[in-house]
């Protein structure tokens, strides 16, 4: 981030979509970008909960035979954060423009708040690097849709962190579901647990070691509010909530199942039952509709449970997915044959999501979760929050891409 604003919002979605999408050129492995056969050498922007959790993975990566990474600078606008990176051997920064347009910096991870996403992922992909996007990707489908035409437009890698699309069992319950086990899906629901997230820093900001200006940047003008920087996942000007980042994550990963990824029509409902000044959501359901008339229910409360789970219903069968493995029940709830034993594996590696982004770069694989389902995932979570919002229900055009109130009933 900088003490400078670079970017506005309107700045970097006016890019050319001429220019963003005139020639597509095919995502390529960063060895073959670079001419060199070493690590992929990368930058972290962001170093609070998700930021300092990525080090860390990539350190370990970085110890791994092969060494296919090495971790080179990191960057953040708060003293105390820069401080705890300066012990990593790694090059430290306060200015996320200077990180990146390093030569010895193959790709760039974005672990900021939600509201530089987009503008940052930009910057990195016109300056050729690959990027790895905490999730959510953007703040809505429009900002999404620039990083994704940018990604395509220089050829780089754009995944999005969603370590849960890594995991094993979301390829395993698609072979389930091609099999023709459960019949023609229906309905898919999950129930998604409320997150707590502890800082690696204890949260103390002032303007003596915060640069507030540079974590404004393209969000509305404010003054000075330490808290709004240590809970900027209450605020709109700078997230989508903690509801709609779990979200994002959980359907990222339920598109596996689907052979569609763009939604047809959503509505929402929820409220703030948490008396902490919040302004996003705390408890919400979003009812979406997909082609071939499959129903995505997404549902938190502020109550815990003690297991989230996906639940798969076709007319010949249930599936249900939890961190236990898969289960299968026929149409009259009998126990399918073989369905209580099926197990998966929880991961690949310790740090799925950062392990399969280095794939994606240096051998050309697809990514578990690239730009263009990280955009269609970022349409059905805009249409959600309009839904909450506004108190209407939404469709999406997908000739245009563009989301729209839904036309009342004529009668």
């Amino acid at each position: 981030m900088s003490r400078k604003r670079t970017f506005s919002r309107r700045q970097f979605l006016s890019v050319s979509a001429a220019g963003a999408g005139a020639a597509l050129l095919p995502a390529r492995g960063a060895m073959a970008a670079s001419g060199s056969a070493g690590p992929v050498r990368v930058g972290v922007v962001g170093l609070g909960v998700r930021g300092s959790k990525r080090i860390e993975e990539l350190t370990a990566l970085e110890r791994q035979s092969g060494r296919p990474v090495k971790l080179v600078a990191a960057c953040d606008i708060w003293q105390p954060r820069r401080d705890w990176a300066a012990g990593r051997d790694v090059a430290v920064c306060d200015d996320w423009r200077v990180l990146v347009q390093r030569d010895d910096i193959d790709a760039v991870l974005i672990a900021t708040p939600d509201h530089w996403h987009a503008a940052m992922a930009v910057s990195a992909l016109d300056a050729k690097k690959h990027v790895f996007i905490e999730s959510p990707m953007a703040l809505n489908m429009d900002e999404a849709k620039t990083v994704r035409d940018h990604a395509r437009a220089m050829g780089r890698v754009a995944q999005i962190g969603v370590d849960e699309a890594s995991h094993d069992h979301w390829r395993q319950a698609r072979q389930i579901i091609d099999s023709g086990a459960l019949g023609r899906v229906q309905w898919i629901q999950a129930y998604c647990l409320p997150k707590q997230e502890t800082p690696s820093v204890t949260p103390n900001p002032s303007t003596n070691t915060l640069d507030w200006q540079a974590f404004v940047g393209p969000a509305r003008a404010h003054a000075f509010d330490p808290q709004r920087f240590v809970a900027w996942r209450n605020y709109w000007d700078y997230s989508i909530g903690a509801t709609g980042g779990q979200f994002y994550d959980r359907l990222a990963s339920m598109l596996t199942l689907l052979d569609t990824h763009e939604p047809k029509r959503i509505a929402a409902a929820g409220g703030v039952y948490t008396n902490d000044g919040r302004e996003v959501p705390d408890s919400l359901v979003m009812n979406m509709e997909y082609p071939g008339e499959v129903r995505v229910v997404l549902a938190t409360a502020l109550g815990r449970r003690s297991q989230d789970s996906v639940v798969v219903r076709g007319d010949n069968g249930t599936m249900t997915i939890t961190s236990d493995g898969l289960s299968l029940l026929g149409a009259h709830g009998v126990e399918m044959r073989g369905g209580a034993s099926t197990s998966h594996a929880q991961s690949n590696g310790a740090a799925p999501a950062l392990a399969a982004w280095i794939r994606a770069i240096r051998e050309g694989v697809p990514s578990p979760c690239d730009a263009s389902r990280g955009c269609a995932v970022m349409a059905a979570i805009d249409m959600g929050m309009r839904a909450y919002r506004d108190l209407k229900t939404y469709v999406f055009h997908p000739q245009h891409e563009r989301i729209q109130p839904e036309a009342p009933a004529v009668a």
